[in-house]
């Protein structure tokens, strides 16, 4: 539930951790833990890292209509309204594609089709929160099958050209970072 340990050295061999206490344990959503580090100048002292469950994000193209499925909704903890791709958090146990595909199908009523294919994983905030961001790829289109399932997930459903995506994003439209990169990681494959 973390990647540091004490005494552990971390990945760049510079940083160290001494030890960890746990902050606020808002479980299953959130764990912030205050952490006893030496920076690489040897200077010691406390770092806030956040916990946060993996996520899993659907990247659902239909190629035949040059647009990508979307939901536009309303995020009241920036106070923005904007597009985001379908996904959400990897359940304990699952493969985050599973995740990716049932999270597709219960934001949107879709189903992807063909096989989903990992596009990427990224960590958005590395420095501050500890949550991979796992991307796949279904570029075949998907089939509605019925109504968003998921309440908490309200907003309206759109196949959004991908000719849009440079506007969306210079109108500070793609929310999330996992939204902006997967979408420019498709294009720039292309």
């Amino acid at each position: 539930m973390g990647a540091y340990e004490p005494g552990e050295r971390q990945v760049d061999a510079s940083w160290t951790v001494h030890r960890s206490r746990t902050a606020y344990d808002g479980s299953p959503w959130l764990r912030v833990d205050m952490v006893d580090v030496s920076a690489p100048n040897e200077d010691r002292f406390e770092h806030a890292a956040i916990w946060v469950p993996d996520a899993a994000v659907a990247l659902i193209v239909d190629e035949q209509r040059r647009a990508v499925l979307m939901l536009r909704r309303q995020r009241w903890v920036i106070g923005r309204d904007g597009y985001e791709l379908l996904g959400g958090l990897v359940d304990d146990g699952e493969d985050p594609g599973d995740t990716a595909r049932r999270e597709a199908l219960e934001e949107s009523g879709h189903v992807p089709r063909g096989a989903g294919r990992h596009l990427l994983t990224v960590h958005p905030m590395p420095g501050l929160v500890d949550s991979a961001m796992h991307v796949y790829l279904w570029d075949e289109g998907a089939e509605q099958v019925g109504d968003p399932s998921d309440p908490h997930e309200a907003g309206t459903v759109e196949w959004v050209p991908l000719d849009r995506v440079d506007e969306l994003a210079d109108g500070g439209q793609l929310l999330g970072a996992t939204t902006a990169v997967a979408l420019y990681r498709y294009l720039a494959l292309r």
